[in-house]
């Protein structure tokens, strides 16, 4: 008996330490849309790192899960790192340039639309959807206030067949 009960407590103790690793370091999200396909799916689940947001930890072509008012309430936008803080954004003739150089982005479809030229302010990333063209982001929304992000896309869980790492 003794045995049985020192096996169900290891048990009880490794599905607490399983929740609470993926409530203060990973949690998941479904994606609702279509504004980063081809990278992501309508219906896809991701697991977000609450770390990288914590340590503010952001890198172009990092992607992010933040909450805005544009998504409605209780819903999250994910949308791909373009640029940080004291970053010059300019889009031009369908064509991205940080700082004055052009961004290469294999991840793009569709046209990127619209004439910008900003710097991104302090606390504060530009984002934009994979699918240019049927995404709401920085380009309608402005700058990214760091506070709103809830963490950074690591790994896409579902479905099965296109599991795939994010950096």
């Amino acid at each position: 008996m003794n045995e049985y009960l020192k096996g169900w407590m290891q048990a009880c103790a490794e599905a607490v330490i399983i929740v609470m690793v993926l409530y203060f370091v990973f949690f998941p999200v479904k994606v609702e849309g279509f504004s980063m396909f081809n990278t992501l799916s309508d219906g896809d689940r991701v697991f977000v790192s609450r770390v990288m947001t914590e340590m503010k930890l952001y890198q172009r072509g990092d992607i992010v899960v933040f909450k805005h008012e544009a998504a409605g309430k209780n819903r999250m936008m994910v949308k791909r790192v373009i640029a940080v803080d004291g970053e010059r954004v300019r889009i031009e003739n369908g064509n991205v340039y940080i700082n004055e150089e052009l961004l290469h982005e294999d991840y793009v479809m569709g046209q990127t639309y619209g004439d910008i030229d900003v710097v991104v302010g302090k606390d504060k990333i530009f984002v934009m959807g994979d699918n240019r063209e049927g995404s709401v982001d920085s380009r309608e929304l402005g700058a990214i206030d760091e506070s709103e992000i809830r963490g950074r896309v690591m790994m896409k869980v579902y479905p099965f067949n296109k599991v795939a790492v994010y950096r």
